[in-house]
């Protein structure tokens, strides 16, 4: 066994490995790795070798398991996979290559092997030829994983559709409609789908089989047309009516087929969000036009009820994260914190309308306009679920992410102009949170053309009574009046100018 380790790996780094699948009847030992990197494969180097690559560090990809002796836990899994990385992180491409042809590399292992040579295609010391050659090769591994995507969905469909011919269902298959096939298991329940997102492998999520996979685990359909589109909008006006039959007989033939259809992933997502829209639309009429301080309303009750409802949801959904050990995974969410902030707000501004006072119901207000805004936000959060929809809100993530570095820079340039024009104009003014607002105002509506150039002209006076009061303005310093014009075109040049059409060229 090591001498055929040895030899195959010899044979692979050199790229002249012709063993046929068919003969390979055994896995290769965990020495091959050794021989590959040329060092003992154990915990310290894999730690430094995982450190080193950039692709493996931004998407955060584990280690893997290993137990006492250095043994790897799950080798007889990862076999090839692992020694697919070690062929492409010490440039064995034809190697690579050679392995990959036997079809033992998985799909995991592919995409994420794209991304070591994605790495070595950004290396700035590699040759023009070389990277054409790097770009066929990581084109080569999608195209790969695609094959592989393709064929077992169409294995899935050839073997569907032998059933249907024989009319035979085996106890298994009763059920058959309800359970997905093999590839929609791969790619979401097997994370292959996840590694694509992670890897960016946009060429693969762009493909044919994996846009009919998910469409069919969508919409359940391959192709969505007008007519598919005009079944959904048919479906969710008459779920109100038709729910109540299904919950006392969802077995008769016509009541099974809108079962079926309700539940389409995307049926469930478009009755939420129209149900969300809902309770958006009662919200804002609530905040508008049916604010009572006196008593509760209609609107008010359905917007509790709906936010029983909320409360009823989250509480299960940690009772199902406590039971299947994902406590953590649910803790970290950001949008189940989200979802309990927006029940707190909300819950804390009904109690503090009931209080007597202005107090109570300015904070009440404040409390319930909040929770609106959270509402919005998550409502923003389901669209991603569309297709339409979806890539822009994954673009405008990816753009505030870009933006926060750039927003930080804007900000303090913001505080220099707006400290030092203020200062000039107006020296040893009172300190209050009025006056901090003022200071602030000026560069900030600035960065949005708001120029105010007559500022310094309007009626004034000196006599710190008066302005004050606000009877009148205060009047400016003379240094002021001659400096300010000066800094503020320099910082309409820099930040107007310069950087908002730095930030505007960065988006491109």
């Amino acid at each position: 066994d090591v001498y055929n380790t040895a030899l195959s790996m010899y044979l692979l780094k050199k790229g002249e490995w012709s063993i046929p699948k068919k003969d390979m009847t055994n896995n290769f030992s965990q020495r091959a790795l050794d021989y590959i990197y040329g060092e003992v494969f154990d915990c310290k180097y894999m730690k430094k070798l995982w450190s080193k690559q950039i692709s493996f560090v931004k998407i955060e990809y584990p280690l893997p398991a290993i137990k006492e002796g250095n043994t790897l836990t799950n080798w007889e899994s990862e076999c090839y996979g692992l020694i697919f990385f070690a062929l492409l992180q010490n440039q064995h491409w034809d190697g690579a290559l050679q392995l990959l042809a036997t079809g033992y590399v998985g799909i995991h292992h592919i995409l994420i092997g794209c991304v070591i040579v994605e790495d070595e295609i950004n290396k700035g010391k590699a040759e023009k030829l070389l990277k054409e050659k790097l770009k066929r090769i990581q084109k080569a591994l999608t195209d790969k994983a695609i094959s592989i995507t393709s064929y077992i969905y169409e294995a899935d469909k050839k073997n569907k559709s032998q059933k249907e011919k024989k009319g035979t269902k085996t106890c298994t298959d009763c059920s058959a409609d309800k359970k997905w096939s093999h590839a929609e298991r791969l790619l979401l329940n097997h994370g292959y789908l996840r590694d694509a997102i992670n890897t960016e492998n946009v060429a693969y999520l762009e493909s044919g089989p994996v846009k009919k996979i998910l469409r069919k685990t969508f919409y359940g359909k391959e192709e969505v047309n007008r007519q598919t589109t005009l079944c959904f909008i048919a479906l969710a006006a008459v779920h109100m009516i038709v729910l109540p039959l299904l919950m006392i007989n969802m077995e008769a033939r016509p009541l099974h087929w809108f079962f079926k259809k309700y539940k389409l992933h995307y049926m469930k997502v478009y009755i939420h969000m129209l149900g969300f829209l809902s309770l958006l639309v009662a919200y804002a009429n609530m905040l508008l036009f049916d604010y009572r301080v006196d008593g509760i309303t209609g609107t008010d009750y359905f917007i509790m009820l709906w936010m029983a409802s909320f409360f009823v949801d989250e509480t299960n959904q940690i009772i199902v994260a406590v039971i299947r050990g994902k406590w953590n995974d649910y803790s970290i969410d950001w949008w189940n914190l989200l979802d309990w902030l927006m029940i707190a707000l909300y819950t804390t501004g009904m109690i503090l309308k009931t209080g007597e006072g202005s107090g109570f119901q300015i904070t009440s207000k404040l409390f319930l306009v909040v929770t609106f805004t959270a509402l919005c936000t998550r409502l923003l959060h389901l669209t991603c679920m569309t297709e339409f929809l979806g890539r822009k809100m994954v673009i405008n993530r990816k753009m505030i992410k870009d933006t926060s570095a750039f927003m930080i820079i804007i900000t303090i340039i913001m505080l220099w102009y707006s400290v030092s024009f203020y200062a000039l104009l107006y020296p040893n003014s009172d300190f209050s949170w009025k006056q901090m607002e003022k200071i602030l105002r000026n560069g900030y509506w600035m960065l949005f053309g708001d120029l105010n150039i007559d500022a310094t002209d309007l009626e004034c006076t000196h006599n710190k009574t008066i302005y004050d009061r606000g009877i009148l303005q205060r009047c400016p310093s003379d240094l002021g009046v001659y400096v300010t014009p000066y800094l503020k075109a320099f910082y309409g040049l820099l930040a107007v100018v310069l950087l908002l059409n730095l930030l505007i060229a960065m988006y491109r």
